[in-house]
């Protein structure tokens, strides 16, 4: 129950090393974690545990647009090995910006969340105008035309920023069942700067609802319909694992809620690289005949650049 949930490890074990067809990987994706995020869901709710609330309104909202178009208009047109390489060079772009980032400031100022962050932002260009103007800005003024402005643009900026990185990750989980986590996560940690304990259960919350929406839509026929035999193959795979995510993933929570935000972002900077290497290694793109050779070594180099220069 971290901010890579059991579909960022499922979609690619099952892609790349079973040969499992991608939407088959994907939709399983969503049904475990519909059931194991769920239950990690309500553990975190019982704990008490702190998450940032602007990020799971808006970013579901964004995840839940991205997922409807994901699923109708972009995973049924991409290649099974395009799908494989774009999810695990994203991630492993995101993984790298965070270690740098943790690596250049190990004790760097960390928030609450988003709206903290913005105060603090706030406060600082208060301190800044008082440097520059010489005098002390009154705080506490509640009624200024111009500070209520301010406010108002800092929550419309953070509503744009969060629902837009969530309808990227909502595009993400229509292809790989995962990433809207990820995605929500990304912009939590690496912009607004918010402490991994927080950022995490927000994002597994968030991912549950994602999940239940996109088994959801797949029910009603959103992304197709399944060629015969699929339907039955994918819960053959959630009837073995359920068993498996329902007690795995509270447990997960509750260890995540106690451990501290540098083993947190360990454990993603592990998990991102032996899903990188593992899939380049079985993908061997550079080996694909042409022109899938050119297409999946640039989709894969592209991807790690726009990615690390994206995060």
């Amino acid at each position: 129950a971290t901010s890579e949930g059991g579909g960022a490890i499922a979609f690619p074990v099952m892609t790349l090393a079973l040969g499992v067809p991608p939407h088959i990987a994907r939709d399983f994706s969503f049904a475990i974690q519909s059931f194991g995020m769920t239950c990690a869901s309500i553990t975190i709710l019982g704990l008490g545990v702190a998450i940032d609330k602007s990020a799971l309104l808006w970013g579901t909202a964004g995840g839940t647009v991205g997922l409807l178009l994901g699923l109708e208009f972009v995973a049924p047109h991409l290649p099974p090995a395009y799908a494989k390489i774009l999810f695990v060079s994203l991630w492993i772009a995101f993984a790298v910006a965070l270690f740098r980032l943790n690596a250049s400031d190990w004790d760097r100022c960390v928030y609450s969340s988003s709206k903290e962050s913005d105060a603090a932002q706030k406060e600082t260009r208060r301190l800044e105008a008082e440097r520059e103007a010489d005098f002390e800005v009154d705080a506490s003024k509640e009624d200024d035309p111009e500070d209520k402005k301010r406010n108002l643009s800092a929550r419309t900026q953070r509503a744009l920023f969060l629902s837009g990185f969530g309808l990227f990750g909502g595009l993400t989980s229509s292809i790989a069942g995962s990433g809207l986590d990820m995605a929500i996560f990304s912009i939590l940690t690496l912009f607004y700067r918010v402490n991994e304990k927080v950022a995490t259960p927000t994002s597994v919350i968030l991912m549950a609802i994602n999940a239940v929406l996109g088994m959801c839509f797949r029910f009603a026929g959103i992304g197709g319909e399944y060629a015969e035999g699929e339907h039955q193959a994918v819960w053959n795979f959630v009837a073995v694992c359920i068993p498996i995510v329902v007690i795995g993933a509270p447990i997960g929570a509750t260890i995540s809620a106690r451990v501290s935000r540098h083993v947190i972002s360990g454990f993603i900077y592990f998990l991102d690289t032996i899903q990188f290497i593992s899939a380049i290694a079985i993908i061997q793109p550079w080996s694909k005949p042409y022109p899938n050779n050119i297409g999946l070594s640039v989709a894969c180099v592209g991807t790690l650049l726009i990615g690390s220069r994206f995060f």
